[in-house]
């Protein structure tokens, strides 16, 4: 007779087979457990194993308008159980367990195999695209010590503000490094902690913002370009003429 155990094995079997099969290959169970200890992240066997809850977090970034519960609404589907509908306490439980890093890794494998398959190069470079954002986060004491609330933002319900700056792939659009820092900061700072990890041979685009002699130095010493549209109150100072 079947035990608990097994069956529950089976279970998760049958669940993470059937979740997200176009990205499946690229996260296979060994490199998240992988990055998982490498953070000193520690685990009991469950059905909410790493990797599915990775899985988890990207289906319902995915899907506009997709709730805990839906996820675990979907996590039923693909065990073809009931449908009762759930309360998604369990998914958000066990995503606040899963360290930060590793949807970093996450996402950086993924892009780097985007951008091996996708990308776009121009003169043997590898085109790459910055920019910057604001992002509110949830309001609790941990995120307003580290981000604050803009000023702007009067009462109790000031929600934090963090500035977050993203390097993608021109070609597939793909995410290959990100950086954040408190929202009164700006996109410079970010763009010095992105520079140190741009890889070699890139031509970086960017805003007017980033076209400063900072910027041209640290990706010299790494081997790239940028290109930027011209500040306004500098003047013009021509090599050579490319054409219109």
């Amino acid at each position: 007779m079947e035990n608990i155990g097994e069956r529950a094995a089976a279970l998760k079997r049958k669940i993470s087979d059937g979740a997200l099969n176009a990205i499946r290959p690229l996260l296979p169970e060994s490199l998240v457990t992988g990055w998982c200890q490498a953070n000193g992240y520690r685990w009991r066997e469950r059905l909410l194993s790493p990797l599915l809850i990775l899985l988890s977090c990207a289906f319902k970034q995915l899907k506009c308008g997709t709730s805990a519960r839906d996820v675990e609404d979907w996590w039923m589907q693909l065990a073809g159980l009931s449908q009762t509908r759930r309360d998604g306490k369990s998914f958000c439980d066990a995503r606040a367990r899963l360290p930060i890093p590793v949807f970093q890794y996450a996402y950086r494998h993924i892009g780097a195999a985007a951008q091996h398959w996708g990308g776009y190069a121009f003169g043997g470079l590898s085109v790459l695209i910055v920019d910057g954002t604001t992002v509110k986060a949830p309001r609790s004491h941990a995120n307003c010590a580290a981000f604050g609330v803009p000023r702007n933002q009067h009462g109790a319900g000031g929600l934090p503000v963090l500035r977050v700056a993203l390097v993608a792939c021109a070609g597939s659009g793909a995410v290959l490094d990100s950086a954040w820092c408190p929202h009164h900061f700006g996109e410079l700072r970010l763009l010095g902690q992105l520079l140190l990890r741009l890889p070699l041979g890139s031509l970086l685009l960017g805003d007017t913002l980033l076209g400063t002699y900072l910027t041209f130095s640290l990706l010299r010493q790494r081997g790239s370009y940028g290109l930027f549209p011209r500040q306004v109150s500098r003047k013009d100072n021509v090599l050579r003429r490319l054409g219109r």
